[in-house]
């Protein structure tokens, strides 16, 4: 429905990251609203593991990624902390789901336990992520730090025993984010 250019607003998608919080298996997942109701950002923890019945939600997320509909996220509306500038920044219409993407695959104690095609997916979304997404935006400033995190679980996963193929995106995560992420890079080479 999003990707496919239906007007969608940051009200329903506030929600629909709440929802999908919940069935992915999120922790302490909250709504936090405005006295009139409306969501105005959702917090969420760690996820331990991960059900069979996510395989179609991170599907569906990698297209939402990669959807080329403009969206405007203020960072108050992904972070508690977000300092004095509030001011609405221009991003992609999956960037309010990122956060989702990198905490789940930072968080998840043992990704070998995830089947080959649902790993594929979350590391073919980090590839989408880092390469149309702006980590420098206000709005996704925070995250910078996730981001780093997951490079460096990718390369730990790397060096597991697993696929051909699932160690070629995660390697393409790596050289994506080398090449588009070198202001924030850090001391993660």
């Amino acid at each position: 429905m999003i990707t496919n250019g239906v007007n969608v607003n940051v009200q329903s998608l506030l929600k629909m990251k709440k929802h999908l919080a919940v069935v992915m298996g999120f922790e302490n997942v909250v709504g936090i609203a405005q006295l009139d109701g409306h969501i105005v950002r959702v917090e969420f923890g760690d996820v331990a593991a991960v059900s069979e019945e996510v395989a179609p939600c991170i599907d569906e997320l990698t297209t939402v990624f990669d959807s080329p509909l403009p969206s405007e996220l203020t960072p108050s509306m992904m972070t508690r902390s977000y300092g004095q500038d509030d001011r609405p920044s221009k991003l992609l219409v999956g960037s309010i789901f990122i956060d989702l993407i990198l905490v789940m695959f930072c968080t998840l104690r043992d990704l070998s336990l995830l089947p080959e095609l649902t790993l594929k997916r979350i590391l073919e979304s980090l590839c989408i992520v880092v390469h149309k997404h702006d980590f420098e935006s206000t709005a996704l400033l925070h995250l910078q730090h996730r981001l780093r995190q997951a490079v460096l679980r990718s390369s730990e996963l790397i060096l597991q025993d697993i696929g051909y193929e699932l160690r070629q995106v995660a390697l393409s995560f790596i050289q994506g984010f080398v090449k588009q992420c070198d202001k924030f890079m850090g001391h993660v080479i």
